[in-house]
């Protein structure tokens, strides 16, 4: 009966009203304490651990009313964790499980109001949809209902709110929100689930509005009733300081001219009229304690007080006060000791004011008062609802107000700091301890919320009702105009139906249950050639083929059986005449009763015909080897009707994905605009037409198809369809195209091969010589440096792929304007038409050395660097014949080679001179390491400090058969070019190895050979090394390597692990030319080496250049932190010896100690030097 009372709308409408104050609170106090920052919890009418629960309380409802069940189980378990927060915080129960980290969070709830949501997030957690739960759900509602109204009813109380919150607007609104929310629960409780909703959209939003209003009118009032308390609080606190501070600056002042007036009066210590004086001001001054004269050394000489307990007395000797004391004062000063505030009932504050007196003695009057009384004589300035506290230190604070005792609810309210003359400045506050004009307030404005919030409520249920009036008196007009539909149809229906059978163009009947003709229209009597007397009465069966009889008898049947049917049916006229009927037979059903059937018959006589016709010409198309396809012209874009299955293997699309669709979708991206413009046209003028064009299959592979097109016309010459007859050529296509590429490109990289150069550079060339461009036309010669090696090493695979690769950089490098061609093996020649300016032209050849610099990957993990030598000729009149062009950039070429790796050079007729003359000096060169007319020249190394000879250094020397000496800066390049420097050095290291053995004599002295690069990075240089000195029986402390930082350019890791591994075998490793090469200190700290040689560059520029100074410094000392050895080279003068041996620098050589010689001057020079 309960439940048949209770209106579904009131229990949406105040779902629905719950959920809006909820989230509108929620959400305000959030937005509010966002915006304001509250610093206390009395500035927060929200706090953000209650919003942040308003807000999940919204969703939890929410969550019921729209059935999501795994939402409202986590927004009630939030609801039931904050709760339990704050009961945890509040009795230290965190602290037991060791969750101190939780009090750092704020534990805002006080134990009811805690207790109480663990309930609400039990009760939301409920499903209603479940008989026990929605019992839970009941009884825990009726819970909370009874507790809220408990809650409401402490407000009445005289500080009964004190056991809910910290302030009275919190516990209302908390109370009222509650009260809400536990009469929506009861009332879901207590009515089906499925009457569970929200109101109509329109209702939702009034209601939403008034709730918004109500709650944020609420809020509004409680938040400016806060501040105006605060702001008063304030006001009060101010004016209250002002007069502690004041009373202060009156009793310094009353002391100071006590002070004055006995030193205008000459009076001395311990003078009877100083202590009447003394006597009167403890009389007068009620808070005075005592007052003391002190000596000079602080010592009492005189005490006079009113204080009957003794307190100031026995504070006097702590070490607190004795320490302040013993300080200088040379003015006067107040003191407030810390400790007197606690532990005392009387907190004390001493004045101390220096005295002369009339006998040149000096000393102190000491006055002490209470402190509570100095600051607080006249207590009717304090409000009732204010306490007032004054704060020392953290643990130092006192009130002025002993009347009143503490309570956990006083709320801070105001702070201003109070500046005590010639004393401390104190932190003063003031709290809130009265709240009977905040509960009256507060129980005011949840007055007003309560009646707003049952105002949106009533709102929300009047616009329900009157809405669900609205519908049923809708609902009533339908009604009404249905049965003057129905009226009206029944009318007409008789003569539709009699116009529907007789003015059908088909063929209508009706049987009995019999089978005989009941009724026919005209159409039945055209169809069987026999007038309606014929027909009506007569058996169907009399014009059915005998044969198919019995399957339309059977169909009949379920006809009657009340199953409409349709079907084909072989008949015949009443002459004979074989006809192909579609039929369509319907029960008549009169009162539920089938009194008959009706029929609908359909010739299809012709159509039959055309259908196995057309299914011949099918199966003919369907199995041709070309693909088929037809396109209806008539609708518009020309869709396809038709495709064989030959089309269907060809470009692997079925009819789903074809039919409706334009046949453009076969084209792409490679498609030849000029093909279908063919077709475009071929189709605008109805003509046939025959292309070859690229198509693309389904899988999106390319192919070459052959595609006729012919128009279809009808009996009026109109075109209808076009039939369009496919052919992938694809191979034959191929084919052609493989015949024309072999014969112009290169079979590895693709690239145009020489035929095709020479072809394209002679065009090029005629082109120039008729002034038909104005454009520079330029000549690169590309040759790889060091490339042999990979061959050798890696293997024909990988050279073969890092010839495609260079290819390819190539291509990505030049534009496709450019010839580019590979000439043979590992050179490459470009041809460059398009540039008017050298300086475009020598930015793009930068490009390509920095492209073909790029390491190779050749295999996982593993890189190839390699570099490129380039020559650039550029075409001039005095040009011969085209290929002159590539023998220029040939030649310019071989020029770069010989300035090092990774460089061009242009051509010039200086340097092809030049390029000869190397010919020559190469040839000359090789006689003579056939010959061997190479000399080995030596250099002694000293030491500076004792001017002892420690070493000697080999170089390399050449005198040609007319006595000219060869300069190694000539020859050595060339050598290293040519690979010439590989049996050089070898020679010379031999050679040294076997002056060493005869140098041992005359001490332990070092021979220093220097390493070529190439020699370096050879795959036996080690193994090589090691056998020379076996073979000459040498120690390898006694050879020294002298490396220049160029063997780091290639595989640096490869270079430093050789290097330790020479150390190991107690090589000697010196780094020649230090601070020139290309790596300086970036590597130096990982190589192993044992001397680094300054160059003479440094060393001669020591005194002339102070940057060269400051570099030879710098590189000495960050030796010595290295434990390296330095050699100092070229030097040429004492003053440059002296100046390196006070920058540190150990070892030296130059033209100022010896020119190199050969080994047999050497020898003397050394037993000269010895002598």
């Amino acid at each position: 009966m309960l439940l048949q009372r209770i209106n579904p709308h009131v229990v949406t409408a105040s779902l629905f009203a719950s959920i809006s104050a909820t989230f509108v609170i929620g959400l305000i106090g959030l937005a509010m304490n966002w915006w304001t920052q509250p610093e206390t919890a009395f500035e927060r009418v929200i706090s953000t651990t209650s919003g942040v629960v308003a807000l999940t309380v919204s969703v939890a409802l929410a969550a019921i009313v729209l059935k999501w069940r795994k939402i409202q189980l986590i927004a009630a378990f939030l609801v039931c964790l904050l709760a339990l927060h704050s009961l945890l915080v509040t009795f230290s129960i965190n602290h037991i499980f060791f969750l101190g980290w939780l009090s750092r969070m704020d534990a805002y709830f006080y134990p009811p109001v805690a207790i109480l949501f663990i309930i609400l997030g039990s009760c939301l957690a409920m499903s209603p949809e479940q008989r026990l739960q929605r019992l839970w759900q009941r009884a825990l509602a009726l819970v909370m209902l009874a507790v809220a109204f408990l809650f409401l009813v402490l407000h009445i109380i005289p500080n009964g709110f004190m056991l809910l919150g910290p302030h009275p607007a919190v516990t209302s609104i908390a109370g009222l929100v509650i009260f809400l929310v536990s009469i929506s629960l009861l009332l879901v409780s207590l009515i089906p689930t499925k009457l569970i909703a929200f109101p109509s959209p329109k209702a939702m939003w009034l209601g939403f509005i008034a709730v918004f209003l109500t709650c944020g009118t609420w809020y509004y009032l409680s938040y400016e009733n806060i501040r105006s308390v605060q702001l008063q609080a304030q006001t009060d606190l101010d004016k209250i300081a002002r007069a502690r501070q004041q009373m202060v600056s009156v009793n310094i002042q009353l002391m100071e001219r006590m002070v004055e007036r006995w030193q205008l009066n000459d009076l001395k210590m311990l003078d009877d009229a100083q202590k009447n004086d003394i006597n009167s001001y403890l009389r007068d001054i009620p808070h005075l304690l005592n007052l003391t004269l002190l000596d000079q050394e602080r010592q009492r000489r005189w005490q006079q007080g009113n204080d009957n307990s003794n307190v100031s007395s026995s504070h006097f000797g702590s070490p607190e006060v004795q320490n302040w004391l013993n300080q200088p004062h040379q003015t006067t000063e107040l003191f407030i000791p810390e400790s007197t505030f606690r532990g005392m009932a009387t907190p004390l504050a001493y004045m101390i004011l220096p005295v002369d007196y009339s006998d040149s003695s000096n000393g102190y009057l000491l006055a002490t008062y209470d402190f509570n009384r100095l600051l607080n004589p006249d207590t009717r300035m304090l409000p009732e609802s204010l306490k007032i506290y004054i704060q020392l230190s953290t643990d130092a604070v006192t009130s002025f107000d002993e009347s009143k005792p503490y309570h956990r609810n006083e709320l801070r309210l105001a702070k201003t700091v109070l500046t005590l003359p010639q004393g401390p400045s104190l932190p003063m506050f003031a709290s809130l301890y009265s709240f009977d004009d905040l509960v009256a307030n507060a129980n005011l404005r949840i007055m007003i919320a309560f009646l707003g919030l049952t105002f949106s409520l009533l709102f929300m249920l009047m616009y329900e009702q009157n809405r669900q009036l609205q519908v049923h008196s809708l609902r009533l007009q339908d009604i009404q105009r249905r049965l003057r539909t129905q009226r009206h149809a029944l009318k007409t229906s008789e003569q539709r139906y009699r116009s529907l059978f007789e003015q059908n163009p088909d063929a209508v009947f009706s049987l009995d249950p019999d089978g005989h003709f009941v009724a026919v229209n005209q159409a039945v009597v055209e169809l069987l050639d026999a007038s309606a007397e014929e027909i009506i009465g007569v058996h169907f069966q009399r014009f059915v083929e005998d044969d198919d009889i019995e399957r339309i008898g059977m169909l009949f049947q379920n006809v009657l059986a009340g199953r409409s049917q349709r079907y084909e049916a072989r008949c015949r006229d009443i002459h004979g005449i074989h006809l192909d009927l579609d039929i369509i037979n319907l029960p008549i059903v009169i009162d539920g009763e089938i009194i008959g059937t009706y029929g609908i018959a359909k010739n299809i006589t012709q159509r039959k015909q055309q259908d196995e016709h057309l299914q011949l010409l099918q199966r003919s198309v369907d199995h041709s080897v070309n693909g088929i396809v037809i396109a209806d012209a008539v609708q518009a874009d020309m869709p396809i009707v038709y495709i064989n299955k030959a089309f269907e293997r060809m470009t692997g699309y079925n009819k789903v994905d074809v039919i409706g669709r334009n046949c453009r979708f076969l084209q792409g991206s490679e498609t030849s605009p000029e093909a279908v413009q063919a077709l475009r046209h071929a189709i605008s003028r109805q003509e046939e037409v025959r292309v070859q064009l690229i198509n693309y299959r389904k899988s999106g592979e390319r192919f070459w198809n052959e595609l006729f097109i012919s128009p279809v016309r009808n009996d009026q010459n109109v075109v209808t369809h076009y039939i369009g007859v496919q052919h992938d050529v694809s191979q034959q296509v191929a084919n052609k195209k493989k015949l024309a590429f072999n014969a112009t490109r290169d079979g590895l990289t693709g690239l145009a091969n020489r035929n095709a150069l020479e072809t394209a550079i002679a065009d090029l060339v005629k082109q120039h010589r008729a002034d038909l461009d104005e454009n520079i036309l330029a000549t690169l010669f590309i040759d790889l440096d060091g490339f042999k090696p990979v061959n050798d090493t890696l293997g024909l695979e990988v050279g073969d792929a890092i010839l495609i690769e260079v290819a390819h950089r190539l291509q990505s490098t030049f534009c496709h304007q450019e010839v580019i061609s590979r000439f043979g093996g590992d050179e490459y020649v470009v041809v460059i038409s398009h540039l008017q300016k050298i300086t475009d032209l020598t930015e793009l050849v930068f490009e390509a050395l920095t492209s073909i610099g790029e390491p190779y990957e050749v295999t996982a993990g593993q890189k190839i660097y390699l570099t490129a030598s380039i020559g650039v000729a550029l075409y001039e009149p005095d040009v011969k014949y085209p290929l002159e062009l590539i023998q220029r950039a040939d030649i310019a070429m071989t020029r770069a080679k010989q300035y090092g790796h990774n460089h061009f050079q242009f051509y010039s007729a200086d340097a092809s001179a030049r390029f000869q003359a190397d010919i020559v000096l190469r040839s000359q060169f090789q006689q003579a390491l056939d010959d061997e007319e190479l000399e080995l020249h030596y250099q002694p190394i000293y030491q500076l400090a004792t001017g002892r000879i420690v070493g000697v250094e080999a170089l390399m020397r050449w005198q040609l058969a007319d006595g000219r000496n060869v300069s190694p800066a000539e020859f050595i390049p060339l050598a290293e070019t040519t690979g010439q420097i590989i049996p050089a050095s070898e020679w010379a290291l031999d050679r040294a190895c076997r002056d060493s053995k005869r140098l041992q004599e005359f001490g332990d002295l070092t021979v220093a050979v220097n390493v070529s690069a190439l020699q370096f990075h050879r795959a036996e240089f080690l193994d090589y090394i090691m056998e020379t000195l076996q073979r000459h029986d040498l120690s390898p402390r006694t050879i020294e390597l002298e490396l220049t930082e160029s063997v780091l350019m290639d595989n640096t890791d490869y270079a430093i692990a050789l290097l330790r591994k020479l150390r190991q075998t107690g090589l000697q490793i010196a780094l020649d030319d230090f601070g020139t090469g290309f790596s300086g200190l970036s590597y130096l700290k990982q190589l192993p080496v044992t001397k680094l040689k300054i160059d003479q560059a440094f060393t001669q520029g020591i005194h002339s250049h102070e940057s060269d100074e400051a570099i030879t410094r710098g590189i000495i000392a960050m030796a010595k932190q290295l434990g390296i050895t330095t050699v100092a080279e070229g030097i040429e003068n004492a003053e440059q010896q002296q100046t390196l041996l006070e920058l540190g620098a150990e070892l030296g050589q130059g033209y100022y100690f010896a020119r190199p010689m050969p080994f047999d001057q050497l020898v003397e020079f050394i037993k000269s030097a010895n002598r």
